[in-house]
């Protein structure tokens, strides 16, 4: 019941659904019949050894439905483990076999000198033996299994020095599709308010790029700020329907079933929108504690490269601003050499007046003269 109430895995209510309320009615009957019976009541108290088998009927339900204990997981251990000791028995009888046909097997198998260079050699070819076993099982019934030190190492290599949001979405595409056998990805970011999607064609390019004319994605907005951390399930696994049909109708042709918040100190920065697996089954619980270390990882990057664009964005912002400036200075320069050169010219103008003017006084003190001249003489 805390379980469900925590509801910390999203594959948790769907597979105590059934459990809870079974173990409830089995429970009830249960006391009721034995209360019942120690106050001399007349209930069958043989009905009460039907309730276990509703109870186990329910877990086993839940198993089957809903890869309730992971059965899938304990399934394919359980196939390895038991092929990898057909493989090691079958290669050590026939290495007992081929050293018989010069050494008795007696012999052979007392002796020490045999035994140590054979268990080393077994030692050396086990992780060999157990890789490719774990390959051939998974891609014959389970399709994928997730390589969890693979996936991890390749989305921190991919992020630790990656300040592009493109590049950074499309090794995360990259990686978790490949990892997780999945039939679509894509992630939605919120900056300042507006959502920015990035698609993975896993068909086509092979790589995620960005996807203009995005709606609002207010559905979605609100159910991560609802969860806070908690991925969020699409898909009712048992009835095949989706099991939030408004944030599904939002999403569309993204189509995810499971969205795992991207959230930092706190904040939500947007969401990793992951497909349905193409083997069919739902995201395990290791596979869930894995995306939310991937997508942990994922926002502190996210929140690099968004503080980087922003950064970008300021320095492009400030040349542009420089570049105006320097614009509007130089056609300031230029007006004011143009505004200097009509100085000039009025100077030289005023100057050459000034010339003329004076050459004309002196004409005309010399005209004065000349009369005064010409009357003293006829005088």
């Amino acid at each position: 019941v805390f379980a469900y109430w925590e509801n910390r895995n999203p594959m948790v209510r769907p597979r105590l659904q059934m459990v809870i309320p079974t173990w409830a009615i089995a429970a009830t009957v249960a006391t009721y019949g034995f209360l019942n019976t120690g106050l001399d009541g007349d209930f069958p108290i043989n009905l009460i050894a039907v309730m276990p088998f509703m109870f186990f009927g329910s877990i086993a339900y839940a198993i089957v439905a809903h890869d309730a204990f992971d059965i899938n997981r304990v399934l394919r251990n359980t196939a390895l483990y038991f092929a990898l000791t057909l493989v090691i028995a079958a290669g050590y009888a026939l290495i007992v076999a081929a050293v018989s046909l010069f050494v008795p097997a007696g012999n052979v198998v007392a002796s020490v000198a045999f035994q140590v260079p054979v268990f080393v050699l077994l030692g050396f070819l086990f992780q060999p033996l157990r890789d490719r076993i774990q390959t051939v099982i998974d891609e014959t019934f389970f399709r994928r299994s997730v390589d969890y030190r693979r996936a991890v190492r390749d989305v921190s290599d991919a992020l630790t020095s990656v300040l592009d949001l493109d590049e950074i979405f499309d090794r995360v595409g990259g990686t978790l599709t490949r990892s997780f056998a999945i039939e679509s990805f894509a992630a939605i970011v919120f900056d300042d308010g507006r959502p920015t999607v990035w698609r993975h064609a896993a068909q086509t390019t092979g790589r995620t790029t960005e996807k203009a004319d995005t709606p609002s994605f207010a559905v979605l907005a609100a159910r991560l700020q609802a969860t806070g951390d908690r991925p969020l399930v699409l898909k009712d696994y048992e009835t095949g329907e989706p099991s939030d049909r408004q944030l599904t109708d939002e999403l569309g042709s993204l189509a995810p079933v499971l969205v795992v918040p991207l959230t930092l100190t706190g904040r939500v920065l947007g969401a990793l929108l992951l497909g349905s697996k193409r083997s069919g089954l739902p995201f395990s619980r290791d596979d869930v504690d894995l995306l939310r270390t991937l997508a942990a990882q994922s926002a502190i990057a996210i929140q690099n490269a968004l503080s980087y664009r922003s950064l970008q964005d300021l320095a492009t912002s400030l040349e542009d601003r420089v570049r105006e400036r320097t614009r509007e200075l130089e056609q300031s320069n230029t007006e004011l050499e143009r505004k200097h050169d009509e100085v000039e010219r009025s100077r030289e103008a005023l100057s050459h007046a000034y010339r003329e003017l004076q050459t004309a006084q002196r004409q005309l003190l010399q005209s004065e003269k000349m009369a005064s001249l010409g009357q003293l003489v006829a005088g």
